[in-house]
């Protein structure tokens, strides 16, 4: 499969797995975490990322290869950092993007710790 094809169905099948499967626990924990993503796509990876990083503060993700998906800007602030080199702290978000680093062409990762927020009162 071209990575113009790939690109074409990671699009479609992440527009579609978005929503109402996420239920309203997650619809909460993003009330608190500012996401920037201008696609579905981008908005999946950001959306993982805060799943998996329960302080994350702030998560910008951007296509920087011209909307065909091979190559995500991304940055990541979250308390779950805290304490960590930047190294720990890149190798934490490699860990959750693992399966979409291998169809990446590459990534532009910047990562730094924030402090913690409070909790979210249901």
């Amino acid at each position: 499969m071209s990575l113009i094809q790939r690109c074409s169905s990671a699009f479609a099948s992440s527009s579609s797995s978005l929503g109402s499967s996420w239920g309203p626990s997650l619809a909460r924990l993003f009330a608190t975490v500012s996401i920037t993503a201008s696609n579905p796509t981008e908005k999946d990876v950001a959306e993982r990322i805060a799943a998996a990083l329960k302080g994350s503060k702030r998560i910008e993700v951007e296509d920087v290869s011209g909307g065909c998906g091979a190559m995500y800007r991304i940055e990541v602030e979250a308390s779950d950092f805290k304490g960590l080199p930047i190294v720990k702290q890149h190798q934490a978000v490699a860990a959750i993007l693992k399966d979409d680093i291998a169809k990446w062409h590459g990534m532009q990762l910047t990562t730094r710790a924030s402090e913690p927020q409070a909790p979210v009162s249901s």
